[in-house]
């Protein structure tokens, strides 16, 4: 597979500028950041833009600070949503608990371009309810035979069982209560 490097600048989040004033508190932390590239993901961002439609330039989050300032640099820092091995597991649950559903999208896409294992893939789609994922997740498995192989292969490199994995993934093997596993 041919791997695409794309090089983005990024922006300065502490400092205002014309196009990024409108500032975020959370705890000690600081950021400016520009509603209108906020507004496409929805959740949190959609209030925020009620804020300045009523001359309020500032929120104060009660997220925790890593988190928001993770997503905010993700979001707004290279003027493009960007997502990668050492944020995705940040930016999953807080997009999820804000209901960003295009950020959410774009880890999703990320997640099936990246080298995890399959099992894997499909565990956080269940656990996040991402469905493409979780289709792409189920057709790379193959036929059931396989797909339990593969299963068995990768619990024991984790040196897991069947017990560790969420109940709602056992339908991507066929695993019905009456299944006997050894």
């Amino acid at each position: 597979m041919d791997e695409f490097v794309q090089v983005l600048s990024m922006h300065n989040l502490i400092e205002p500028n014309r196009s990024r004033s409108f500032r975020v508190l959370c705890a000690s932390k600081c950021w400016f950041v520009n509603v209108n590239r906020l507004i496409d993901h929805g959740g949190i961002f959609v209030e925020w833009k009620k804020l300045i439609e009523q001359n309020v330039f500032q929120v104060v989050s009660m997220e925790d600070p890593f988190e928001m300032g993770c997503l905010l640099e993700s979001l707004v820092a290279y003027d493009q949503p960007v997502v990668h091995r050492h944020n995705y597991s940040i930016l999953l649950p807080i997009a999820s608990r804000l209901r960003l559903h295009k950020l959410m999208r774009v880890i999703e896409d990320w997640l099936m371009q990246s080298h995890f294992h399959i099992i894997r893939l499909l565990e956080i789609s269940v656990m996040y309810r991402m469905s493409r994922l979780y289709d792409f997740g189920t057709k790379e498995l193959g036929p059931p035979m396989e797909a339990l192989r593969t299963l068995h292969v990768y619990l024991a490199e984790c040196n897991c069982t069947l017990n560790d994995l969420p109940p709602s993934l056992y339908a991507a093997f066929k695993i019905t209560p009456r299944t006997i596993t050894m």
